[in-house]
């Protein structure tokens, strides 16, 4: 039976895009008892006048997550906006034995657990970019257009990876 504490229910990361004038957030959202879903949601925001334009979008969310709901870090949630693309680190990715066989969600296109999403803001499109991914925390888009993301590793074994899409690192 898993359990989870109010530290389980957060929000990871904020960012700003002139451009539409929006704040995009992601935050854990309850469902229900031992259950959330790790979201994207924006608000058009004045700061001129201080006030919010309209009401919050949701842009973005996970499918339940039952396994990993009491880990309080593992969800990464790292936004990065970059022209038309919102970039988001998931976390949560759990292992376990189905049937005898091993079974990372890390590593099954199926699941956004232990990936790295492209989110186009313009035709809300989403596609998962990298996979495999333990707790992406950082993640950086270089001027010649290179993706860079920092992962934590279990008892050590961090990790600086030069994000290709398509490409899967391991967990």
């Amino acid at each position: 039976n898993i359990k989870f504490t109010s530290d389980s229910l957060r929000a990871y990361s904020i960012a700003y895009n002139d451009t539409n004038k929006r704040i995009y957030v992601s935050y854990n959202q309850f469902v229900k008892d031992n259950i959330i879903k790790l979201k994207v949601s924006s608000v058009e925001y004045d700061f001129d006048s201080k006030t919010k334009k309209d009401e919050w979008t949701d842009h973005f969310e996970t499918e339940n997550l039952y396994e990993s709901a009491n880990i309080s870090q593992g969800g990464g949630g790292k936004i990065l906006i970059d022209q038309k693309n919102l970039y988001l680190t998931v976390g949560y990715a759990y292992e376990k034995n189905i049937n005898n066989e091993y079974y990372s969600s890390a590593n099954d296109l199926k699941s956004y657990t232990g990936k790295i999403v492209k989110i186009n803001l313009d035709d809300k499109n989403i596609n998962i970019l990298s996979s495999g991914h333990r707790n992406s925390q950082g993640l950086v888009v270089l001027n010649n257009g290179s993706i860079l993301n920092t992962e934590h590793g279990p008892q050590g074994g961090d990790e600086i990876n030069h994000i290709v899409e398509g490409n899967d690192y391991g967990y």
